[in-house]
């Protein structure tokens, strides 16, 4: 879990986004992101296959399994949006403000891990 935080922390803006006045995410979002990924790690033993930056001002998290993916999106103003998705299609997606231990989406995607 602490390379999870680390690589939070240390997220980098791609340089044409920079170039094009993207905001880089704030400390805020970063918090929000990490804690986000330690409440998925304590309640689920599930850790984050990617993190980065995103183009719309925060921290793109991705977490995947065979059949699924777990996307989740905090920006900077801290919202946060959840897309589920199989390799065809989005099977459920929402926006909020607060990811709890009985998230639907979140549960979905646990529950379909092998």
């Amino acid at each position: 879990m602490k390379d999870t935080a680390t690589a939070i922390d240390n997220l980098v803006l791609r340089k044409r986004w920079k170039d094009e006045g993207v905001e880089p995410p704030n400390d805020a979002c970063k918090t929000k992101a990490k804690s986000i990924c330690a409440l998925l790690y304590e309640c689920y033993d599930i850790l984050p296959e990617e993190i980065d930056a995103t183009k719309e001002g925060g921290v793109y998290i991705s977490y995947r399994d065979i059949k699924r993916t777990l996307d989740i999106e905090v920006y900077n103003d801290l919202d946060i949006a959840v897309i589920l998705a199989d390799d065809r299609e989005i099977i459920a997606s929402a926006d909020v403000f607060e990811i709890a231990i009985n998230d639907p989406i979140v549960k979905a995607f646990v529950r379909s891990r092998p």
